[in-house]
């Protein structure tokens, strides 16, 4: 494995992001305190958009990685669970 330094993917950076996300994740979770029925079209379009959201998070992270590391890199990557 060659390991190259790029200073956008340094730990502060990482660990800023990761920090962002669980407080968005909190935050998003707030209203869900407040509602004590939820239509279930609703619920069925909310779980939709996450879904997508999830899918397309997925796609970006291969894209990325295919770029980074190649197919095989990749590919060893997916078949082993990202260890």
């Amino acid at each position: 494995i060659i390991l190259r330094y790029n200073p956008e993917k340094s730990i502060l950076n990482v660990g800023t992001y990761a920090w962002i996300t669980t407080a968005s994740t909190g935050v998003g979770a707030v209203p869900f305190f407040f509602i004590s029925d939820l239509n279930r079209k609703w619920l069925g379009v909310a779980n939709a958009l996450a879904g997508g959201m999830m899918t397309a998070a997925s796609l970006g992270l291969i894209w990325q990685a295919l770029e980074d590391e190649g197919v095989i890199g990749t590919s060893t990557g997916l078949d082993t669970g990202g260890h």
